[in-house]
């Protein structure tokens, strides 16, 4: 299932520069790994969480739209 299909990374960039607690910064952060293209279990890896996570993630971030 592909996410993020109607949210660019300008808006991406846009809400990091509004948060700055850790969660939502990783959250906004692994949205614009997956935006440009970075596997969910490679986002997973890199911020030390399971896959799903990942994805709960990118669902929210797609409820900002």
């Amino acid at each position: 299932m592909d996410y993020l299909e109607n949210v660019t990374v300008d808006e991406l960039q846009e809400i990091l520069a509004e948060v700055d607690e850790e969660k939502p910064v990783q959250r906004v952060l692994a949205g614009t790994a997956y935006k440009d293209g970075v596997e969910q279990h490679k986002i997973a890896e890199r911020h030390d969480v399971h896959p799903n996570t990942v994805r709960n993630w990118l669902i929210r971030l797609e409820r900002l739209e």
